[in-house]
């Protein structure tokens, strides 16, 4: 388990890398991207606006993940960067690859059991 902390850092520290990439955030008991349980969530891209604690979305989806003893599942977007809603519905940007290459990496590094896809667009 240490191992896949370890890794998961390093992911972290190449999306901190990026001023427009973003994370799903710790939160309480809610692990967020640093979650290494066996159930992946995963959106297509964050939104452009901020997602503070007291934003009633993310209070809702964490304590949702929080009544279902979801604390520990990875929490992560197909594509990292902060866009439109639907924006990748439009056109797949150039960087695209690489963003899926990265959405890999984490796959093969925490080998989840099940993937949740939000939405139709994931």
């Amino acid at each position: 388990m240490e191992i896949k902390i370890l890794k998961l850092t390093a992911l972290t520290d190449e999306i901190d890398a990026h001023p427009e990439w973003w994370k799903f955030p710790k939160d309480g008991t809610i692990e967020g991207f640093m979650g290494t349980g066996p159930v992946f969530i995963v959106g297509d891209q964050p939104s452009r606006s901020e997602w503070p604690p007291s934003h009633p979305n993310r209070k809702a989806f964490y304590s949702a993940l929080k009544r279902l003893g979801l604390e520990n599942a990875h929490l992560t977007d197909l594509y990292k960067k902060r866009g439109q809603c639907s924006e990748l519905r439009r056109a797949l940007p150039s960087d695209f690859g690489y963003r899926l290459a990265f959405f890999k990496r984490e796959i093969e590094l925490l080998k989840p059991t099940q993937i949740v896809a939000l939405g139709w667009l994931v």
